[in-house]
């Protein structure tokens, strides 16, 4: 069920972008560099046609700098101006990826893949194909790695449709049937806390000591990849605790 006022449509979920030069300039720099190279390794390597290595090759040669963007798109990374406005952009595009999210989760495709049996990994690169289909990128600054821009993970993916989830539970008093009607694979845990947002960053995760599992057995873990090799050794094969 969708919550009032939510767009209904991928159009919808782009709408309201800046159309000033400088972030059509900037969009048009995170297409090019980010996400049309992203959409076709995702898609060359679910068809078959690369294998993990070369995904990973070609995902890991991806991630940037707010520098960089900025001094590609004529923009002065030491003029407050200027890094006023590249913050306040991928900081809409942090809002445009959340609501794709709500999007993808309440759509009709959503739905039939879950009825279907879809994995986890299955929905999660779903999803990633869709929003990069539709001038979405999915997209998060790494606090660990100088807040450079990475390819979002499925840990990362499944953190924000906890956040949003939760979100949706407030938005409806907290409605069961809100939360049925998102999808019981990634239903929440009551003890789940949101952790604050550092300034500056797009998905900022938990701090390591609050990397809580997203399938509800509370277990918490230092890094993603910790947290992932926990989902793939123990929640893969069988759905989360309600």
């Amino acid at each position: 069920m969708r919550v009032a006022g939510a767009p209904r449509t991928w159009r919808g979920v782009t709408r309201g972008r800046s159309s000033a030069l400088w972030a059509m300039r900037l969009r048009r720099w995170v297409r090019t560099n980010f996400g049309q190279p992203l959409l076709v390794a995702i898609q060359d390597f679910n068809d078959g046609r690369t294998d993990q290595a070369q995904y990973d090759q070609i995902k890991n040669s991806l991630p940037f700098t707010l520098q960089r963007a900025m001094t590609a798109c004529g923009m002065d990374f030491y003029l407050r101006n200027d890094y006023s406005k590249a913050w306040s952009f991928f900081a809409q595009e942090r809002s445009t990826l959340e609501t794709a999210l709500h999007l993808f989760v309440t759509s009709q495709r959503y739905a039939d893949l879950v009825r279907a049996g879809a994995t986890d990994n299955v929905l999660f690169y779903e999803f990633m194909i869709s929003a990069l289909q539709n001038d979405v990128y999915p997209l998060f600054a790494d606090r660990d790695d100088g807040n450079r821009y990475k390819v979002l993970e499925r840990p990362d993916y499944l953190y924000l449709l906890q956040l949003r989830t939760k979100s949706i539970a407030s938005e409806v008093n907290r409605r069961s049937s809100e939360l049925v009607a998102l999808d019981p694979h990634f239903a929440l845990s009551g003890a789940l806390q949101r952790p604050a947002l550092r300034d500056g960053t797009m998905f900022q995760l938990p701090p390591p000591s609050q990397r809580e599992c997203p399938y509800g057995c509370g277990q918490l873990f230092p890094d993603n990849t910790s947290l992932a090799q926990h989902i793939n050794a123990n929640h893969v094969s069988t759905p989360p605790v309600p």
